[in-house]
């Protein structure tokens, strides 16, 4: 029997830490996803968050440096890691270049303070009262 993991196409990922993300990563993170920013485990829970870092860049395909970088973030998005938000093909004095837009996306752990924040304030008179004058 198979059973399909989502995350795990990022397994062949697993360990990785390059310049190229915003931080160090934790693996395998929760359910496979990196965690950028390294993990706080003295709490009882690790609450995490989805975050998203957008990128923009012009990659001339003839510099062997451009090109790895170019290849290193679009392996991530046929593999569901990241996300390609627009590409255009340039072509100019012989060379090709690409301009590419994409969203590189990790889990963040939310500190244990900032929990405790969200969860008092779910409970404010203050943010119920503004509930209910919005909702009538």
């Amino acid at each position: 029997m198979f059973r399909l993991l989502f995350s795990g196409q990022l397994l062949k990922y697993d360990g990785e830490q390059s310049k190229w993300h915003p931080g160090e990563l934790t693996w395998p993170g929760y359910k496979g996803v990196p965690v950028v920013g390294g993990v706080n485990y003295s709490d009882d829970v690790a609450y995490v968050t989805l975050v998203n870092y957008f990128q923009a860049k012009t990659f001339d395909l003839t510099d062997e440096k451009d090109k790895d970088h170019y290849c290193w973030v679009m392996d991530r998005v046929y593999n569901g890691w990241f996300l390609k938000i627009r590409d255009e093909l340039i072509k100019e004095d012989g060379k090709i270049k690409i301009y590419l837009e994409w969203v590189q996306r990790y889990l963040k752990q939310v500190p244990m303070s900032e929990v405790i924040k969200a969860e008092l304030s779910e409970q404010s008179n203050a943010l119920q009262a503004s509930i209910s004058w919005y909702s009538a």
